[in-house]
């Protein structure tokens, strides 16, 4: 009963940070898309420096999409890994491989997040020229993103203890003609 109850609460959870990712991605690309394409007509329409901060704005944004997207990716299980290795292991050997895999993750990303967290106080500092967004902006979603990697990493972990192993999502992809 307990483990089922777990399981509930790492679906939940991890549907949450689908969540987040996805509308961190669909408004990453919608605030780019939308700011380029005011910037184009502003250049045609004679009034290009008018939106000077225009290149500035995908600069913040694209940083966001790509954190969200492989948070989004890990959270499917369509992330890179070393599944060549992992899939030719069975039993104890599976569950040692997938520990040790955890284990790296946790200790190499926690040390990222560590070194991110000491950094963020110096890059407040620094600002974009034109819009004065702080260069923490950027380096926040880093260390977010890496804090998400770690929660899939053991909500993974977790699964293959409890013997739930959840495939791939499919990804949609165009077949060759």
């Amino acid at each position: 009963m307990q483990a089922a109850s777990l399981l509930r609460s790492i679906d939940r959870t991890d549907q949450a940070i689908r969540t987040l990712c996805t509308v961190i991605m669909v408004l990453a690309v919608a605030g780019m898309f939308f700011v380029l394409l005011a910037s184009v007509f502003a250049r045609y329409a004679g009034v290009g420096n008018m939106l000077t901060w225009a290149s500035e704005l995908p600069e913040l944004l694209f940083p966001w999409l790509v954190m969200a997207g492989v948070v989004l990716a890990a959270s499917r299980g369509t992330h890179l890994s070393i599944m060549f290795i992992t899939q030719r292991l069975h039993g104890r050997w599976m569950t040692a491989a997938v520990t040790l895999r955890a284990v790296v993750v946790i200790y190499v990303y926690g040390r990222l997040t560590a070194a991110g967290l000491e950094i963020l106080p110096i890059v407040a500092d620094e600002h974009t020229a034109i819009l004065g967004a702080s260069s923490a902006w950027t380096y926040g979603c880093v260390v977010g993103g890496v804090v998400l990697l770690v929660v899939e990493e053991i909500f993974g972990w977790l699964r293959h203890v409890l013997g739930v192993s959840r495939a791939a999502e499919p990804v949609a992809h165009v077949e060759a003609a």
